[in-house]
């Protein structure tokens, strides 16, 4: 197996598409279109691109492409020799595209790894975001970046909340959740559609995928929800994912207005809730967003190949009422400490934190002159 390098999408050789193709069937963020779109429209000005191919010697498919960029305008104490994946709020999950049910994605990932270490001049830091804590991925990257001499530093990015599906019935979820669910949204779903005037559609292809999505976008301006950072980026993106089938694009009206809109995608068994917003200026008391939510998992429970939903980014409190699991997702730093911009980060983001972590702790270098409030449960670790 060698590592090839390439600079864009439009490099890989056609047997990439066969990589992306058993790749995206597992995952929404793994797909060409979704790189594609990123690429596209959620790039920032003097991106540069570097894509590393795990390629077999036989020519067949590719087992593995970590697809990386030079940010054109690195944050303040990011300056120096940085590469990284995508990072902007879109990314639900990141790290590499991998070849599902492989003999070993392991040796992969630190053959890209291995290959991205030889670059000279070196990389000062590699940051990988929105990843799976102890996911296999995960674990291979920290020990592929730690057999490279790199220094890590993994750091909590945010909780993700979902529900196994395991073949319910909408009833039998229902069921199973609390009073607020049970009863309270129920009663205020079966208020809602008593008005002739109410209508939930859901747009999963292309017919009708025009209105649904100026109607999307009319509630999300109403909404508290801030302006789109690229607001290119999901109107292509919703499109291509109308034309293969794996958006669920729902809304509702009222009087024919909509006032309320939820996107979802359907990808691998998971249906994931990407963006939801409601239309601030309606009456509270229509609940509009539960009632908007109760209509999507409807549709979901008991559906044909769903075996999963997922709330998303998130710890906010009203998902514990809908759903019952929680994981994490986690992004990693590795320095290089053979570079002073590499040791400066070592001391600033792994150091530094433990040192004044010390100083400031009951029993640490302060001893008792130290109050006792300590801080013990930040959400950021160092490995």
């Amino acid at each position: 197996m060698r590592v090839v390098t390439y600079t864009g999408l439009n490099e890989l050789p056609r047997k990439y598409d066969d990589l992306f193709a058993a790749a995206g069937d597992r995952s929404l963020y793994k797909s060409r279109a979704w790189f594609e779109c990123m690429f596209d429209k959620a790039r920032d000005p003097g991106d540069r691109f570097r894509l590393y191919g795990a390629e077999p010697d036989d020519g067949s498919t590719p087992r593995g492409l970590l697809i990386c960029r030079t940010p054109g305008d690195p944050k303040p104490f990011e300056k120096g020799r940085v590469l990284a994946t995508f990072d902007n709020n879109y990314v639900l999950l990141g790290g590499p595209v991998l070849l599902p049910d492989q003999e070993d994605p392991a040796a992969v990932i630190n053959a890209l790894i291995s290959v991205i270490a030889g670059e000279r001049p070196r990389w000062d830091m590699i940051s990988i975001k929105a990843l799976l804590r102890g996911s296999p991925d995960y674990d291979a990257l920290v020990a592929g970046f730690r057999a490279n001499g790199y220094v890590i530093h993994a750091y909590f990015e945010y909780g993700n909340w979902h529900e196994p599906t395991e073949g319910r019935t909408f009833q039998k979820y229902r069921e199973g959740r609390g009073k607020g669910i049970r009863k309270t949204v129920s009663y205020l779903t079966r208020k809602f559609f008593r008005s002739d005037s109410a209508e939930f559609r859901l747009v999963d292809d292309l017919e009708g995928f025009d209105r649904a999505l100026a109607d999307y976008e009319t509630v999300y301006a109403a909404s508290w929800k801030a302006a789109e950072r690229y607001p290119d980026f999901l109107p292509r993106f919703l499109r291509a994912s109308a034309a293969n089938g794996s958006l669920r694009l729902g809304n509702l009206y009222l009087d024919g207005r909509p006032v309320a809109t939820q996107l979802m995608f359907l990808v691998g068994g998971k249906a994931t809730i990407y963006k939801t917003a409601y239309d601030e200026t309606i009456d509270d008391t229509l609940s509009v967003g539960s009632v908007l939510q109760y209509k999507m998992l409807e549709h979901f429970f008991g559906l044909d190949g769903v075996d999963e939903i997922d709330f998303g980014i998130g710890d906010e409190d009203y998902k514990v009422k809908w759903v019952s699991k929680r994981r994490e997702n986690w992004g990693l730093v590795a320095y290089s400490p053979r570079t002073p911009r590499g040791i400066q980060g070592i001391f600033r983001n792994i150091v530094a934190p433990r040192l004044f972590g010390a100083i400031k702790s009951p029993g640490g270098l302060l001893g008792k002159r130290v109050a006792s409030r300590a801080g013990q449960g930040n959400s950021e670790r160092s490995q």
